[in-house]
């Protein structure tokens, strides 16, 4: 309840938002329904691909965050968020993230996507260079970017001989 009416962290307080009883509703609804739900058990696999259906369009499929395009925020990066944030952001909607209710999202389903996103924070490595697990798309565009600049120089070194 404390931390409902002053805030930690990134939390804001919501003192001055709302009533004493709506923080301790707020408090009650969490500590009854949110910090409680089981998340044991949860698929890796099916974890993945729930999360690239589900999340990915916003927080990237390496969930670093990303741009939503049309309301000039950013969906933030899950690589420092705990098990009981995931869940209660999954289940509320924050912000414009739309909500996902257990009709959509069973809690078997929710947990394989904490257990996704926990493995995502530290993928195996597959070598190379990885540049923060950004992506193809962004590792594609150094690659490139290089070979555009070793063009440039092979060009030059050319127009260099002729002269």
């Amino acid at each position: 309840m404390d931390i409902v009416r002053t805030g930690k962290g990134a939390m804001p307080s919501f003192a001055k938002t709302l009533s004493a009883t709506q923080i301790s509703a707020v408090a009650a609804y969490v500590t009854t329904r949110l910090a409680v739900m089981n998340l044991a058990g949860g698929n890796l696999a099916e974890g993945g691909v729930l999360y690239r259906l589900n999340c990915a369009p916003c927080h990237r499929p390496a969930i670093r965050g990303g741009a939503l395009a049309f309301s000039r925020k950013n969906a933030p990066a899950l690589t420092h968020v705990n098990a009981a944030t995931i869940v209660g952001a999954v289940r509320s909607g924050p912000g414009e993230m739309p909500a996902f209710p257990v009709s959509v999202l069973g809690d078997q389903d929710l947990a394989s996507i904490v257990k996704y996103v926990i493995f995502m924070r530290k993928p195996p490595d597959p070598g190379g260079l990885p540049l923060d697990y950004y992506g193809p798309v962004a590792e594609g565009l150094v690659a490139v970017g290089v070979a555009l600049a070793l063009a440039l120089v092979a060009v030059w070194i050319e127009e260099k001989g002729r002269g």
